[in-house]
């Protein structure tokens, strides 16, 4: 079946494309779609493994299966913040806008 993944940030510099079509056996989860994505694109190989996956614009376990047709979004790291990293911000108050 095929899929397109969507791609953000040092994925797409990795990959030179932001949409690539996949294709991927007939009930693949999201995280062995990221295999086969490996597997196409050797590249990958030195980004870090993304935490999360979203399928269809919605956050969606490592584990969901796939449908043809769907598109697939790896969520990667995030970086910087954290204690000590001078980066921080105080909590503020209500809702964010």
């Amino acid at each position: 079946m095929r899929i397109v993944v969507r791609s953000f940030g040092s994925y797409r510099e990795a990959i030179g494309v932001g949409r690539p079509p996949v294709n991927v056996p007939q009930g693949s989860t999201a995280s062995r779609a990221w295999s086969v994505r490996l597997d196409a694109h050797p590249p990958l190989r030195g980004q870090p493994r993304p935490f999360a996956f979203a399928v269809n614009d919605a956050h969606v376990p490592l584990d969901a299966t796939l449908r043809d047709g769907d598109e697939q979004v790896p969520v990667p790291p995030l970086r910087g913040g954290g204690s000590g990293s001078g980066n921080t911000m105080p909590p503020q108050g209500g809702p964010v806008a």
